[in-house]
């Protein structure tokens, strides 16, 4: 993948400063966006480097949905308004009619503070930058308050003032908007002078390039925690969500919950092109396979099961099947809370797997865990990167069940609630995987704990 500078020239796309990552088929490249985050919510500050697998992990209520619910709000607003795979025709209505204003302000013959004819280079190469501050950040804003189910100034850090988010995906593109003073703004005019029209499509193509982060995906879907339960409650969401309102303050869900449950409650779905994984993933997972597009039923040596008499391992894997194949495109995002909810070791260690082979086959990848099982999975998948083919195949890895380390990041969140927590990026190496840090200080806990105990027992124990 490359970037564009504001000039039009293309430039390599990058992942870091030394190996490039591999997309889903050999040789691609697929660069990182950044993401910085500032007072929000838990969190006091941090910087995420979004790779083709991102990982967060950490205590409870520390901050890892609040991030991963803000890279999704900016990820989705910038394909609502800058689409990757359209035409200037398609960028957002009132994207393209404040754009003919501005243009027409600087043509000459707009209303107020006309300053003559300008020239379609000079439109051009202030396009991009101008949209993306003045109405990108306004539609990240709507975004964060549509999908957390709340005004975006009300999830400002305690004490703390102001929160920012900000975007880069190179030095030429840069966002950083105080999200509690950003507004959508008005759908302006959708007139041009004579004299500008023969730029306006110039401009938008201009808006179309500047305005989307390089490196980031193509637009993406939040797959909530909690999973089970809603695909057989769905019609009873989706009516009190149409008769109070999909989304905003007073709403009864928040809005990647409310997302969730639209597209499931959707008719008519079409397999997509990751139909086979998912078959693959039902079976090698669930031991069965989902009944029918709905998902509505699950059948496992011969019988078929309605989802509300299923197993909580089935209801809750259930969405993330189906959106796996109906719903995901390459280059998308798929953010998935805790992957392993309900599911016996074993099976995570099978989710961890499919986990990566939904990066190989071109989509990125954020997932939350809580599990030191799926952090170990994935590091034997970095781990086994060098191992002799042979060896892979009796372990069960295929050709492309590996990780290169500059392809997966994984963050922390350290603090409290009262200073704030911190996003800190793991250690990743091909010889030892990722850093378990986070989960070995809770489990050297246990073992204090289990020691105190045997001692204090053997001390204690009376004479035969």
């Amino acid at each position: 993948m490359a970037t564009r500078t504001r000039a039009g020239r293309r430039t390599p796309g990058r992942t870091s400063s030394k190996t490039p990552g591999r997309a889903g088929r050999p040789g691609g490249e697929r660069p990182f966006a950044r993401f910085t985050i500032r007072n929000f919510g838990p969190i006091s500050k941090g910087v995420v480097d979004l790779r083709p697998l991102t990982i967060f992990i950490g205590p409870n209520n520390s901050g890892k949905s609040y991030a991963a619910t803000l890279i999704h709000s900016v990820v989705s607003a910038g394909e609502a308004l800058f689409p990757a795979s359209g035409s200037p025709d398609r960028l957002d209505p009132w994207v393209a009619g404040a754009a003919y204003d501005w243009m027409a302000s600087r043509a000459g013959g707009a209303r107020g503070g006309a300053r003559g004819p300008a020239r379609a280079a000079d439109l051009e190469g202030r396009a991009g930058s101008y949209y993306t501050s003045e109405l990108f950040g306004g539609a990240v804003a709507d975004a964060i308050t549509a999908n957390f189910g709340t005004e975006a100034r009300r999830l400002v850090r305690a004490g703390s003032g102001s929160a920012s988010i900000g975007a880069a995906g190179g030095p030429l593109v840069s966002i950083s908007e105080r999200i509690t003073a950003r507004r959508r703004p008005r759908e302006q005019g959708r007139g041009a002078p004579g004299g500008a029209r023969a730029t306006r499509r110039a401009l938008l193509g201009s808006i179309l390039r500047e305005g989307r982060i390089p490196g980031s995906p193509r637009g993406s879907f939040y797959m909530p925690g909690a999973r089970s339960g809603l695909l057989e409650a769905r019609a009873a969401i989706s009516a009190g969500m149409e008769r109070s309102g999909r989304a905003g303050p007073g709403a009864p869900l928040r809005g990647t919950v409310s997302d969730l449950v639209s597209w499931l409650a959707a008719p008519g779905r079409r397999p997509g092109p990751y139909r086979s994984l998912a078959r693959r993933m039902e079976r090698d997972l669930l031991g069965g396979s989902l009944g029918a597009r709905d998902g509505m039923s699950y059948g496992s040596g011969g019988a078929s099961i309605p989802m509300r008499a299923a197993s909580s391992s089935v209801s809750e894997a259930a969405p993330l099947l189906l959106y796996l194949g109906y719903g995901a495109e390459p280059g998308s995002l798929l953010v998935v809370e805790e992957p392993e909810s309900h599911l016996h070791y074993a099976a995570q260690a099978v989710m961890a797997r499919y986990i990566v082979r939904m990066m190989r086959a071109g989509l990125y990848v954020l997932v939350t865990t809580h599990s030191p099982v799926m952090v170990d999975m994935l590091s034997m998948h970095i781990r086994s990167r060098d191992v002799r083919p042979s060896t892979r195949r009796k372990l069960g890895f295929e050709p492309g069940d590996y990780l290169d380390v500059d392809e997966v990041a994984t963050y922390v969140f350290e603090g409290s609630a009262g200073s704030g927590y911190a996003i800190k990026r793991v250690g990743t190496d091909i010889k030892d995987g990722i850093n378990q840090e986070e989960f070995v200080k809770a489990i050297d806990d246990l073992y204090d704990i289990s020691i105190a105990i045997f001692y204090d027992r053997d001390k204690n124990r009376p004479d035969p």
